[in-house]
C-alpha cells in the first residue's frame, strides 16, 4: 500500500493536481461535495430498499433532487404519503431548508 504522504510529494514533483477525500485539505472531495449540499438519498434514514428503487428507476440520486420535485408527483412514483412525509422532513432538515 502506498502511504499518502507519498502520493503528495509525487504530485508535487509532477506538478498534477491531487483530488481525494480531504486533499488538497479544505477543498478535497469531502468540501466540494458539503459545500454543495450533494447529499446522496441514501444518507437520509427512512430510506428503504424499495424507496431507494423507486427513486432509482426515476434517476433521483441526490437529496437537492428530492427536494426539486413537486410532492404531488413523488406521489405518482409510488411513495406513500407517510414515506414522502418522512423523506421530505429528513432532506429539509439536512439541506437547512423550510
Amino acid at each position: 500500500m502506498t502511504n499518502p504522504n507519498q502520493v503528495v510529494k509525487y504530485c508535487q514533483c509532477k506538478q498534477t493536481q491531487l483530488l481525494g477525500w480531504r486533499c488538497p485539505q479544505d477543498k478535497g472531495l469531502e468540501y466540494l461535495l458539503e459545500s454543495q449540499q450533494l447529499y446522496p438519498i441514501t444518507i437520509l434514514p427512512s430510506v428503504t430498499k424499495t424507496i431507494l428503487e423507486i427513486c432509482s428507476n426515476h434517476n433521483l440520486i441526490l437529496v437537492k433532487q428530492l427536494l426539486g420535485i413537486n410532492p404531488t408527483e413523488l406521489q405518482t412514483y409510488g411513495l406513500s404519503p407517510i414515506e414522502l412525509k418522512s423523506l421530505l422532513a429528513e432532506a429539509k432538515l439536512l439541506l437547512g431548508s423550510n
